[in-house]
């Protein structure tokens, strides 16, 4: 019974102790959608395997994203036929994490409840 219980403990040990990797964090604390501060009717929502769409009133547009990194930290680099889309020209084309919140260049994002 003692040995199990050591060799438990090695696992945990030798596993890393559920480290996660900043990467893997980073994106999935993105995953999901994200209002514009302010309006439940205008955003973005982040999918999964580099995929997304911003949202409008009356309009959407699709976008894929690839995560890069910087002397600032990691990011969303955005990219795709959003340029045009319910958000503006290229208003979208990076997103970072300012605490709480998502944000571009000009907007700020939060998370949809």
């Amino acid at each position: 019974m003692r040995n199990f219980f050591i060799a438990i403990i090695a696992f945990v040990f030798l596993s890393g102790c559920g480290e996660k990797h900043p990467t893997k964090e980073f994106i999935g604390k993105c995953i999901g959608k994200w209002n514009m501060v302010g309006s439940t009717h205008k955003g973005i929502v982040i999918q999964r395997f580099g995929k997304g769409f911003a949202f409008g009133e009356k309009n959407s547009s699709d976008f894929t994203w690839t995560l890069k990194g910087d002397g600032d930290g990691l990011f969303l680099d955005v990219d795709g036929s959003h340029r045009n889309g319910p958000l503006g020209e290229n208003h979208l084309d990076e997103l970072r994490f300012d605490e709480s919140y998502l944000k571009s260049r000009w907007y700020r994002f939060e998370r949809a409840k």
